[in-house]
């Protein structure tokens, strides 16, 4: 089949499932949405600021403080949906606005920490503590609007049938039930003589198949049926074992491939994160190092012989080796001591940990007990 064939998991993500176009088009519209509100409040706060004066600070042409927004649309547009403020708008009130609320908290910690390294004296507080709770009450406004009125099942109806095992198949069917706020409308469960002719009457956008792997070959005529009308086919492929992977589906060269993943596969957020973890990490080293980092690596180099980073081979992402390093809080080589310390140990297992542990150097207390 080379259109109009694809298939669905019932423990797919919901991104690869049969309405994860619909909450694809409905997340961007909600994130175009979210940064239209997040620009008038910027407008609404400057107009707030301009209605009254404060002895010693003079409000300035707004085109003076566009630097501003300059800032929180970008990291808008980046944090919130690393937050999952967009991924299921169709949640109780209370979930979405508290992941919202995480999402917003979070930004405006990075925007106040972004604003005092570009620029801090030609910034104005008020204006941007202002944008900060105004745009806050818009975007929660905002969802409870459309929570209020479901404007996101106000959708063009996709009429789907079901054929196949009567189990599954009557299983499937009550999950679109489910969805209907998704504009899915169900026209029934059928048997295989009944679909056909179901499709050749019109009226059917999307076809469930729900089957064994044994009775694939008896729908080939219907999918055939299917792709010559312009209808989607949808197979339940739950006859794959698989706890915990994800179900995509994916082309190489013009072979079909179906794959299981049980690591992020969004490279487009993936790149995101690595952004972020690279300039916190670099923000932190900076902040933290002189004062903190430092000072703990003389303690540690003075008060012990031997390196002052301890390093050690993980287990990584799909089974890759890398080599952590941390601060030593034991004495150089301390790993080859264990046997002769076993006495010491206060756990089960493969783990050793001791209060009155003979290897910690002095310096090490406040090194072992603490995030560095």
């Amino acid at each position: 089949m080379s259109c109009w064939f694809q298939i669905y998991s019932a423990r797919s993500s919901s991104w690869t499932c049969m309405i994860g176009q619909r909450k694809r088009i409905f997340a961007v519209n909600l994130w175009l949405a979210d940064l239209a509100l997040t620009t008038a409040s910027f407008f609404l706060a400057y107009r707030f600021r301009s209605l009254f004066e404060l002895s010693g600070h003079i409000v300035m042409p707004i085109q003076t403080y566009f630097w501003h927004i300059a800032i929180i649309l970008p990291t808008w547009a980046l944090l919130l949906p690393l937050f999952s403020v967009y991924s299921e708008p169709t949640l109780p009130p209370l979930n979405q606005i508290g992941r919202l609320s995480k999402a917003i908290g979070f930004a405006w910690l990075v925007v106040a920490v972004l604003i005092s390294f570009v620029n801090p004296d030609a910034s104005n507080r008020i204006i941007v503590l202002s944008t900060l709770v105004i745009n806050y009450i818009l975007l929660v406004s905002y969802r409870i609007v459309l929570i209020k009125v479901r404007k996101h099942g106000v959708l063009d109806i996709r009429h789907v049938a079901v054929v196949g095992n009567e189990k599954t198949a009557h299983e499937f069917a009550r999950t679109i039930e489910r969805h209907d706020v998704w504009g899915l409308k169900l026209l029934g469960v059928f048997g295989r003589d009944e679909i056909r002719i179901l499709l050749e009457q019109g009226g059917v956008d999307e076809l469930i198949i729900a089957i064994d792997r044994e009775s694939l070959d008896q729908y080939t005529g219907i999918f055939l049926l299917c792709e010559e009308l312009g209808v989607t086919a949808r197979v339940v492929m739950n006859f794959f074992p698989h706890s915990i992977a994800r179900m995509e589906l994916d082309e190489f060269e013009g072979f079909p491939l179906l794959s299981f993943s049980t690591t992020p596969t969004n490279e487009g957020l993936m790149f995101v994160r690595r952004i972020l973890d690279i300039l916190l990490a670099t923000l932190i080293l900076i902040i933290f190092g002189p004062l903190v980092m430092l000072p703990a690596a003389l303690l540690i180099k003075l008060t012990s012989p031997g390196p002052v980073l301890f390093k050690q081979k993980r287990c990584g992402l799909n089974g890759r080796v890398f080599t952590m390093y941390k601060f030593r809080s034991m004495i150089d080589n301390a790993e080859q001591h264990r046997v002769e310390l076993e006495t010491f140990n206060e756990m089960d297992g493969p783990v050793f940990k001791s209060s009155h542990e003979p290897c910690r150097p002095p310096a090490a207390p406040s090194a072992g007990s603490s995030p560095l």
